[in-house]
C-alpha cells in the first residue's frame, strides 16, 4: 500500500488522498472498497469520513478535509 496526500506536505484544510493497493507480487488490487477516517483528539471534534472511488491500476482516490 502507498499513500499520497496532495498538498504535500499536508496542511489544514482540503486535500486529496490517493491509495495504491498491490498484492505480494506487486500486482494491483482491483475492486476494493476503501473509506478514509480522520480522527481528532480535541473535545467536540467529530471524525471525518470519505469513501474512495476506484480508478485504474489499484488506485483509490477521495477528496478529504
Amino acid at each position: 500500500m502507498t499513500l499520497e496526500v496532495d498538498p504535500n506536505p499536508p496542511t489544514v484544510g482540503p486535500s486529496h488522498l490517493v491509495v495504491e493497493l498491490t498484492d505480494g507480487d506487486n500486482f494491483p488490487i482491483e475492486g476494493a472498497q476503501l473509506e478514509f477516517k480522520g480522527t481528532m483528539n480535541h473535545a467536540g471534534m467529530h471524525p471525518r469520513l470519505a469513501k474512495a472511488r476506484a480508478s485504474a491500476g489499484g488506485r483509490y482516490e477521495a477528496p478529504f478535509a
